[in-house]
């Protein structure tokens, strides 16, 4: 997010930091537009001690975008005080360019795509853009504040922000772009074929061609509390405390390139529905029942007194005893479940704004049964678990824009296909077999679908 320049060993420490951080506080807010999407941000350094050379968002582009076209200043990189040999026009660079790299001012379009012209544009007022080779795509990052440049050892005398200034923001707007339906607007400037060979006249180079992307990228952890029922919790699991999904997802997200801690808690509770985790207990059914909402909220609590200032997500799945026939009261209606999980997210987002809330599909199991309590399930179950996971969008319209993410959808279909070696076999009432909470095994496959969801939604690289 901000580049922090201080020598350490004559090399620069990490300077790619995560949107959560103690260096600079981030504000951002994104709204959908026409075909695309429009992101304003703010950033405030945390003390004017520290130089750094640039203040901005930071995104990296997928390994398959190697080429640049812009319209603004060009054909090289520019900064305070060192710009008189550009000029105002359309330019174009290939990433293996010798002058590929550094911040691009004024920059009103940039078109960073494959070779076919598959990729994204970014649409601004006299942006800062700058580019970065590394060896897992482009860095491309949106500059609100640019130093100068200046002698190795020294301070530049342009410094992009100091003590006493003001947060700094900027807004732009970003379009995916395919190929075969590029616009005839974007035709008559942008040509991925004509972008020009790179200019390498050198073997090798010093720059940070030759680093890689985790010397400049500080490492993420983060808070996830996961909220379900019996299959979260770990059911049947002898070390449900090492094998339960929760603690699984936890251990595979540390495995991960980027990733250096994640702290979690368990509030998976067995035979519960989203009504078990109303905040008021006069609004569980059925009536008399407890609500453990503020189980959750106890433990998230602990969970962030322990471990401040990282992110929090909240890693939700329920649905699979709403939708069976109950005991004491039918089964949950769509639009009852869709109240619910509502009025759960919004609660637990009034107690943590900056939260993340990622919504898995229940998984797959096993029709025809009734559990020892009474409950019976059917095909008919199945079904209402599926008009459920179609009210997700619903659902992320219904609350905070930005913080309520659909994540996996994928293990259904896995544990529809794998659920006799994957999932505990078991008896009901009537001693027939029902397979419904993954063994140890299928909770390792679990986890990784939610830990996948987790990175895409809420804890992007």
């Amino acid at each position: 997010m901000a580049e922090r320049i201080t020598q350490k060993g004559r090399l620069p420490q990490k300077y790619l930091l995560p949107l959560v951080n103690e260096q600079v506080k981030a504000d951002i807010e994104s709204k959908c537009i026409e075909g695309g999407e429009e992101i304003t941000f703010t950033l405030m350094p945390d003390t004017a001690d520290v130089f750094r050379s640039e203040l901005g968002l930071a995104y990296l582009l997928d390994r398959s975008i190697d080429r640049v076209q812009w319209l603004g200043q060009g054909p090289f990189a520019g900064y305070p005080g060192r710009h008189q040999a550009n000029r105002y026009g359309l330019w174009a660079k290939h990433k293996d360019d010798l002058y590929f790299e550094g911040n691009h001012e004024g920059i009103d379009a940039a078109f960073f795509s494959d070779k076919d012209g598959n990729g994204i544009l970014i649409v601004g007022d006299s942006l800062n853009l700058n580019f970065e080779q590394t060896d897992r795509g482009i860095v491309l990052t949106v500059n609100a504040a640019v130093s100068g440049q200046g002698p190795k050892f020294a301070k530049t005398a342009f410094p992009g922000w100091k003590k006493g200034d003001m947060p700094v923001s900027a807004t732009f707007r970003s379009y995916y772009i395919k190929a075969d339906v590029m616009p005839q607007v974007m035709k008559r400037f942008f040509s991925p074929a004509a972008v020009p060979a790179p200019f390498k006249p050198f073997l090798t180079q010093y720059d940070t061609y030759l680093m890689k992307y985790n010397d400049i990228a500080a490492q993420r952890s983060a808070n996830i509390v996961f909220i379900g029922n019996s299959i979260t919790y770990g059911a049947l699991h002898e070390q449900r405390e090492q094998t339960a999904p929760p603690a699984q997802c936890a251990r595979w997200l540390c495995q991960q390139e980027g990733i250096d801690t994640i702290y979690f808690r368990n509030c998976g509770r067995s035979g519960r529905t989203t009504y078990h985790f109303l905040p008021r207990a006069e609004d569980v059914v059925p009536a008399g029942d407890k609500t453990y909402f503020a189980d959750v909220v106890a433990k998230t609590r602990e969970l962030v007194k322990a471990n401040p200032d990282l992110p929090l997500v909240f890693s939700i799945m329920l649905g699979t005893n709403d939708a069976v026939e109950r005991k004491h009261n039918a089964h949950t209606e769509p639009e009852a479940y869709v109240r619910n999980l509502t009025v759960i997210i919004d609660s637990l987002l009034c107690l943590w704004p900056d939260a993340h809330v990622v919504l898995n599909r229940p998984i797959y199991n096993t029709s025809d049964y009734v559990t020892k309590n009474g409950s019976v399930a059917s095909k008919k179950s199945l079904k209402m678990m599926n008009a459920y996971y179609r009210q997700f969008t619903t659902i992320v319209a219904n609350c905070k824009a930005g913080h309520v993410h659909i994540g996996d959808a994928k293990a259904y279909k896995y544990f529809k296909k794998h659920y006799k070696t994957h999932v505990f076999e078991e008896k009901d009432a009537r001693g027939q077999s029902y397979w419904l909470h993954p063994n140890e095994q299928g909770a390792e496959v679990l986890a990784q679908y939610w830990g996948k969801a987790i990175l895409l939604t809420a804890l992007p690289l």
